[in-house]
């Protein structure tokens, strides 16, 4: 992400004035729409290595074997091995270095959706 004034583009369209839950700068972010139907987009370097190695080491502590969702009633014997895939779901709590934190945020950025969602 490139603030707008690195390429005078602050200049020639100064910021507006925020709202209370607005940012007081532009943002320069590059992007290519690859597909529309689906709907893919690329942002080229939007994580950097450091954070990204940062994300996996921290969902690797967290991996647990994916489970099955069944019908009332019904079961798989425990020894049957039915899935082998492993998952986690990470939160910026989770996160004491703050690399969580700063993804999401580039993330509503960009989409433009409150971290919240």
């Amino acid at each position: 992400e490139q603030h707008a004034l690195a390429g005078g583009f602050d200049a020639l369209r100064p910021a507006l004035p925020p709202a209370t839950s607005g940012e007081d700068h532009m943002r320069v972010v590059p992007f290519q729409t690859i597909s529309w139907y689906p709907r893919i987009t690329y942002y080229p370097g939007f994580v950097d290595k450091a954070r990204a190695e940062h994300i996996i080491a921290l969902a690797k502590r967290h991996m647990s074997p994916s489970s099955l969702a069944y019908r009332p009633g019904e079961s798989i014997p425990e020894t049957q091995e039915v899935r082998t895939s492993s998952g986690t779901f990470l939160s910026r709590e989770m996160d004491k270095d703050g690399v969580l934190t700063w993804l999401e945020d580039r993330i509503a950025a960009v989409t433009p959706l409150p971290v919240e969602n």
